[in-house]
């Protein structure tokens, strides 16, 4: 075969270039644009690589891959750092506490009532009931109701916590609600001062306070 129709390479990559009057050239990736064109050879022979390709082993791609790889590495540090101590004390202990505030919370729906109700006069109303219970929540029922003391659990005086007037006395009226704000255990009333007649109902938990 004549030597003019051996496959000849180019010694420039150029998609202008890929046509010899005579024999095909040598093709493939150029390894900078992805494009296939005719390959370089180098001086000594050599096909040219330079610029590297997807994952060769140039000491471009390998200084990429390196940096890559340590980013990576930065990345997990960071994600072991953010989740490490899930399971601490000190964080078993939150997560206790706000499971306890949720349970104490569920059991303001858990309710037993009592009626309380008295003529003209002035009435001190212990407000136990069931064995021992505390209310936490009063509603009256009778309009005109003066109420002169509301006490905690502890017997601390707890009226203008709850009660508040521009008047000389405190009056209620028929559908006023007196709820405890329960941030403790001794945040239950205990006891009522009333004067004139007076109707009311106290609402008990059922479920004894839990202190968080």
């Amino acid at each position: 075969m004549p030597i003019q129709n051996y496959p000849r390479f180019l010694t420039k990559a150029s998609k202008t270039a890929q046509q010899l009057q005579s024999g095909l050239p040598i093709v493939g990736a150029d390894g900078v644009s992805g494009d296939f064109n005719a390959l370089k050879v180098n001086t000594d022979g050599s096909i040219n690589v330079a610029g590297g390709g997807g994952g060769d082993a140039t000491a471009s791609n390998q200084v990429t891959q390196i940096n890559l790889a340590t980013t990576g590495n930065g990345s997990l540090s960071t994600i072991v750092t953010n989740t490490t101590g899930i399971a601490t004390a000190s964080n078993q202990s939150t997560i206790i506490t706000r499971l306890n505030t949720l349970s104490i919370n569920s059991k303001w729906q858990t309710l037993a009532s009592k009626s309380f109700n008295a003529g003209s006069g002035t009435h001190t109303w212990n407000l136990q009931a069931f064995g021992g219970l505390y209310a936490v929540k009063l509603i009256f029922r009778e309009a005109g109701i003066e109420i002169t003391s509301l006490k905690d659990k502890t017997g601390t005086t707890v009226t203008s916590d709850y009660l508040e007037t521009t008047g000389a006395s405190i009056i209620v009226n028929a559908g006023t609600e007196v709820l405890s704000k329960g941030k403790s255990a001794d945040d239950l009333f205990s006891e009522l001062t009333t004067a004139g007649n007076c109707h009311f109902t106290a609402y008990y938990l059922t479920d004894p306070y839990i202190t968080a």
